[in-house]
């Protein structure tokens, strides 16, 4: 921009220029500064500096964030969502870090190449072991479920022991308290000198009568006898 326009001094009366603001009292024309480019260049040069200012840069991506036992692509993918880093150059890191793991793989494999060899000649006739492993495996499972089999039924024989049992002691102990019971009633009853009841009596009576047969049986069965005896002496005479 061009300078301000200052008035003559011989002139007498100050027409102020329309690039110029009029005096006030308290600030003379003469002592403002003119504007300049200069000002411009400042402000300017202050904003191109602050749009200038690099971004960080982002750290490599460590590997041990993909050591992880339970590590999902989408999951590792959602928490970098504040790098700054575009999309692209992340992948480009990525391919980098694939190609790099390749190499270390390739440098591995020529590093232990004979071990490689002697591990493959080692494997041979390997899959003649796994089926007669895969063999005796399925037989001792059946074995297993044999056994297991033969232990639920014996688990079935003697739970169903075991319920006879306990249907048995609680027949037992009822039988036991009526004994008690019967024992009790008797030392009642001899206590109180109770006579024995009509039933009792009847039956004694008919006990007693069967008792006289048996005798008058056994009296006839030794009159038999004693005559079949004189009967036999009088033929061997």
């Amino acid at each position: 921009m061009s300078k301000f326009y200052l008035p003559d001094s011989t002139a007498t009366t100050a027409t102020p220029s329309p690039l110029t603001s009029p005096p006030s009292p308290k600030s003379n024309p003469l002592d403002r500064k003119p504007y300049s480019s200069n000002n411009y260049s400042t402000y300017s040069d202050d904003d191109s500096d602050d749009d200038n200012t690099p971004l960080p840069f982002p750290a490599a991506l460590p590997r041990s964030d993909f050591l992880t036992p339970d590590f999902t692509p989408e999951a590792y993918l959602s928490t970098l969502s504040n790098r700054h880093q575009t999309l692209e150059d992340l992948r480009s890191d990525l391919r980098q870090r694939s190609q790099l793991l390749s190499k270390e793989l390739l440098d591995l494999v020529n590093a232990n190449y004979e071990e490689f060899l002697s591990l493959g000649l080692r494997l041979k006739g390997g899959e003649e072991k796994i089926e007669e492993v895969r063999v005796g495996v399925l037989g001792f499972s059946r074995e297993v479920g044999n056994v297991r089999d033969a232990v639920a039924e014996k688990v079935q024989q003697v739970g169903t022991l075991l319920e006879e049992k306990r249907r048995i002691r609680k027949d037992v102990m009822v039988g036991r308290r009526l004994l008690e019971i019967e024992e009790r009633l008797e030392d009642l009853e001899a206590r109180l000198m109770v006579e024995p009841s009509n039933c009792l009596s009847a039956n004694n009576a008919s006990a007693n009568d069967d008792a006289s047969d048996d005798s008058d049986e056994d009296e006839d069965y030794e009159d038999g006898d004693s005559a079949t005896t004189a009967t036999l002496a009088r033929l061997r005479k």
